[in-house]
């Protein structure tokens, strides 16, 4: 029988095209493959970067508002050496989350501690006479003198002064208890007095 080399020849090339083709599209495929894990990486790192940013920010903003407290106590216990990032998208997500929290505590501390520098600016205009003043100290009755402590049991006690006011706020409106607790944290308790000082 004789062999159709024509035939032969064409199924060859054919077979040769369909190999072409085939290698081509795999290779199309790679490439396309190979791009979208270029992208996929270059999404990962534009969000690893941006959590680390915002991180550092608010590390910064919260490091500012601690520079404010200084004097005061602060609202959280500090750890030596800081946080660790581990540089994962995690780690800042759940580092930022804790800044936050720190920044929100900080935030409502400073705000009670502005509070309280209102409220002595207006409690020595009202109160500074509960002990009369002699009349050659008669100054002394613009001003609230004395110091808050905290007893065992948790009441406040007071020199000069302030037993007497400590003890028109226990027993006065809603709004003097609510101040006579308020004194009872040590940062409003430091900044009504420290008001009163000067």
């Amino acid at each position: 029988m004789a062999i159709d080399t024509t035939a032969t020849r064409t199924m060859s090339g054919l077979l040769d095209t369909l190999l072409q083709m085939s290698s081509m599209a795999s290779e199309r495929q790679f490439r396309a493959d190979e791009m979208e894990l270029s992208r996929e990486f270059t999404r990962e790192q534009n969000k690893l970067n941006a959590a680390a940013e915002n991180f550092a920010f608010l590390r910064q903003r919260k490091t500012a508002l601690e520079d404010e407290m200084r004097g005061y106590t602060l609202p959280y216990q500090t750890k030596t050496g800081g946080e660790m990032i581990s540089g994962t998208l995690e780690s800042y997500t759940v580092g930022a989350e804790s800044e936050i929290t720190k920044i929100d505590q900080l935030t409502q501390s400073l705000a009670l501690i502005a509070d309280a520098k209102t409220f002595a600016k207006t409690q020595a205009d009202e109160h500074g006479a509960i002990i009369a003043a002699g009349e050659d100290e008669a100054w002394r009755d613009y001003m609230l003198e004395g110091d808050i402590t905290i007893g065992k049991g948790g009441e406040l006690m007071g020199t000069g002064e302030m037993p007497a006011f400590l003890e028109k706020l226990r027993t006065g409106t809603e709004g003097d208890q609510a101040q006579y607790e308020l004194l009872k944290k040590e940062n409003y308790r430091q900044s009504f007095e420290e008001v009163l000082e000067l």
